[in-house]
């Protein structure tokens, strides 16, 4: 997978199983390539091009930015509606259908009751859709540290969405170099890839790809 970008000469390229860190010093580049990452990630038109194969794929759907590590959300709006799309999918499926329509079907039944004092004819209409949303289903946050629970965010939305991409924003400003040694043993194991994406540059660490831009625009 690469990431190019008519803003910047170089050209980030993220295999399966890697991390790739673009430390671009110059705070007006910086912030224009990561409003433009933005852009893309919620459909809008981009400049730069992300690249699998050497055929161009949407941004929107292929990315995962993540910018706020103090706290660490695991339940995203993004990851939320993942979740509750596949419940919704589930909820209608040959084995579930007929139980969700039993419970709808007292659920309706128990409010038509609760209403029954009421000066009106009470209707309630559930639909699996607003059923399964009524539910709030969230994912439990089980880790212990803050690293493992990035982990289980990870996981979780490779398991929920196509994302590709992560894209973790100022990652080193947050964690020291063991626990970034520690992502990209995780990365390796389960061969996701991240691109982090630093306003500074740092010593290098074995086995990470890195580019640096820095304040002048000179790119090594």
């Amino acid at each position: 997978m690469k990431l190019v970008s008519p803003l910047f000469q170089s050209v980030a390229e993220i295999s399966e199983g890697e991390i790739f860190l673009l430390a671009i010093e110059n705070q007006h580049l910086f912030r224009e390539f990561l409003e433009d990452l933005y852009a893309g990630a919620e459909g809008g038109e981009v400049k730069t091009v992300l690249s699998q194969n050497n055929a161009p794929i949407p941004i929107r759907g292929n990315i995962d930015i993540r910018a706020n590590f103090a706290p660490f959300e695991i339940n995203t709006r993004h990851l939320l509606a993942a979740i509750t799309s596949q419940l919704e999918k589930k909820a209608v499926d040959e084995e579930n259908y007929l139980k969700t329509a039993e419970i709808i079907h007292s659920a309706e039944k128990y409010a038509e009751e609760l209403c029954f004092d009421f000066p009106f004819r009470a209707e309630c209409n559930i639909t699996p859709q607003s059923f399964v949303k009524g539910l709030h289903v969230t994912a439990a946050d089980d880790a212990e540290t803050d690293i493992e629970r990035i982990f289980q965010y990870m996981e979780l939305v490779m398991h929920f969405s196509v994302h590709k991409l992560f894209i973790f924003v100022n990652f080193r400003s947050f964690f020291d170099d063991s626990d970034l040694i520690e992502l990209y043993k995780y990365v390796k194991s389960k061969q996701m890839r991240i691109l982090l994406l630093e306003s500074t540059g740092r010593k290098s660490i074995c086995g990470i790809k890195q580019i640096i831009i820095d304040s002048d625009l000179c790119e090594f």
